[in-house]
């Protein structure tokens, strides 16, 4: 594992944590730095999970060589079971926290020893071009969206 991915992982998390206890976000939600990017359906009840999850498995060497640009990404996956998936003011509500949380992402001052610069957000989109699960929100009732954040070390 890359120290650098688990570096950018840990600031990251900071500058949300610092968000949450300062303007914070549209809804509150359980912060979690991990490898696993779901919760299992059994845990969601009605608590909103952020998950940041390290990318890489390669070594900062491996990753200079296949990545010159030095990139290195990190997920952030949100996660909520829905009371009710008709109802559009929740969904709203879930669609700024992904907003928000994506410009949270772009900070290049994150809290390392290291400097990094944001050079830009991914976010995965399922069979329908939408920024979140929609298959999932219908079947199971459980609203999760996954963007990539890419930063990039600078060299001093």
């Amino acid at each position: 594992m890359s120290a650098t991915h688990v570096e950018i992982r840990k600031g990251l998390a900071a500058a949300v944590t610092a968000q949450q206890g300062g303007v914070g976000y549209v809804l509150p939600f359980i912060l979690e730095e991990t490898y696993f990017p779901s919760e299992d359906l059994e845990n969601l009840q009605t608590n909103i999970y952020v998950k940041l999850v390290t990318s890489g498995f390669a070594s900062d060497r491996q990753l200079r060589s296949i990545n010159p640009l030095n990139s290195v990404p990190v997920q952030i996956a949100i996660q909520k079971k829905v009371v009710n998936k008709n109802d559009t003011a929740e969904l709203d509500d879930l669609m700024e926290l992904l907003d928000q949380l994506m410009a949270t992402a772009m900070d290049d001052e994150l809290g390392t020893t290291r400097r990094y610069t944001w050079q830009r957000n991914e976010p995965l989109q399922d069979e329908n071009g939408l920024p979140f699960a929609y298959e999932q929100l219908t079947t199971k009732g459980v609203f999760q969206a996954i963007f990539i954040a890419m930063y990039q070390q600078i060299k001093q």
